[in-house]
């Protein structure tokens, strides 16, 4: 299931298979227009630069490629000026270190690029993004279609896992909870994220099954969905110590996890979490049929039932670790109550298990702190490798 996501999260991709978030529609990608893959630059651009998926320098430089390949398109006179404009109005300008945000410099290139290869009307349907449309340059196409399919599409997708694990779960989250994108389809991005996450544990899961487990995966995926996709940074972190070679041992897994205070933490939200079991198995369900129907990914529903009761296990397993290995029931509540309120809930999460828990209002407020600043070692970072 190798599932790609754009830097502005709203399109996702899976062999020939393009899902457009925002239209909740899907395209085989071989069948979209030219225009459609130029706005696709233009948006991806700036959301790479907003969400330091990309610096200035290689935005710079990619936008210097773009141009001169789109140049290619144009009558040789026309393309002369094209160059030098954009080399004398925007090229000096991005690498100006006196220019604090340069989201507007970069949608002015972008304006300058579409209405230079479009008519002006025409660029602005294009990036309106509500509708595809046909190709209206009609020759001297290969170059920049080279260019778009060989350097600019690949340059702008990202590993799923990887975009969760990093970027990903605040960007995706942020995209599509903005009133605009929820106005727009309709309010059929409401929980997508979670979605997203059901998706990946069904995924892992099915790894695990056919013999492959990654249990550092799975304990993300899982934590991920009980905490609304943010609480599985702080296993990443946790688990940047943890031996790759343990990853194939639940036990393992969580035995090197509680031996730090941050895995120990972690080991608190399983605590009450059987009571969360059936939103995961639900959001597991959503994210087989997502894949399935938007993505065309098929192979998980047909291992549906296995995926569900190897869950129902770790679950259980887990449970079973905590209640032996961590301390006691009344801070493994007021823990996770805390990482509840620090996403901006009450216990609704883990199924309303701790809403009505009581924790002193300093200790409340350091978990808080330190879980939204990331300075702690429960939220360091770590890498993992693209599945």
């Amino acid at each position: 299931m190798n599932i790609l996501i754009s830097n502005n999260a709203r399109y996702f991709m899976n062999g020939n298979t393009i899902y457009d978030v925002l239209l909740d529609e899907s395209y085989n990608k071989n069948e979209l227009s030219f225009e459609f893959w130029v706005n696709f630059l233009r948006e991806n651009t700036v959301a790479s630069y907003k969400n330091g998926i990309k610096n200035i320098t290689e935005i710079q430089k990619f936008l210097r490629e773009s141009v001169y390949n789109f140049a290619t398109i144009l009558e040789d006179k026309e393309s002369t000026k094209f160059i030098i404009e954009y080399e004398r109005k925007y090229a000096n300008n991005l690498l100006n270190e006196d220019i604090e945000d340069h989201t507007n410099l970069l949608t002015e290139v972008w304006d300058y690029i579409g209405t230079t290869l479009f008519e002006q009307e025409w660029w602005d349907s294009i990036k309106s993004g509500i509708s595809k449309v046909g190709s209206t340059i009609k020759s001297g196409l290969t170059k920049a279609w080279d260019f778009i399919k060989e350097k600019g599409t690949p340059w702008f997708f990202e590993n799923l896992r990887k975009a969760l694990f990093s970027w990903g779960g605040v960007a995706i989250q942020a995209f599509l909870a903005h009133p605009s994108i929820q106005a727009a389809s309709g309010g059929i991005t409401t929980g997508l994220i979670l979605t997203v996450w059901g998706a990946m544990l069904a995924y892992d899961v099915y790894e695990a099954i056919q013999g492959r487990p990654n249990w550092i995966y799975l304990l993300i995926d899982i934590v991920s969905l009980l905490t609304a996709g943010v609480g599985g940074k702080m296993v990443q972190g946790a688990a940047s110590t943890i031996p790759k070679s343990s990853a194939g041992s639940l036990s393992k897994v969580l035995t090197e996890l509680n031996k730090s205070s941050a895995g120990r933490s972690i080991a608190t939200i399983f605590k009450g979490a059987s009571s969360g079991l059936s939103k995961v198995l639900g959001l597991v369900s959503s994210g087989i049929k997502w894949v399935g129907e938007k993505l065309g990914i098929k192979t998980l529903s047909g291992a549906s039932s296995q995926i569900n009761s190897f869950i129902q296990n770790t679950f259980k397993q887990i449970g079973n670790f905590s209640k032996t290995k961590t301390g006691t029931v009344a801070l493994a509540a007021g823990t996770t109550y805390g990482i509840e309120k620090a996403l901006g809930g009450e216990g609704k999460f883990l199924g309303g298990s701790f809403k009505d828990n009581k924790m002193d209002t300093d200790t409340e407020q350091s978990i808080i702190n330190s879980f939204k600043s990331g300075d702690s070692e429960a939220t360091a970072g770590i890498d993992y490798p693209e599945s």
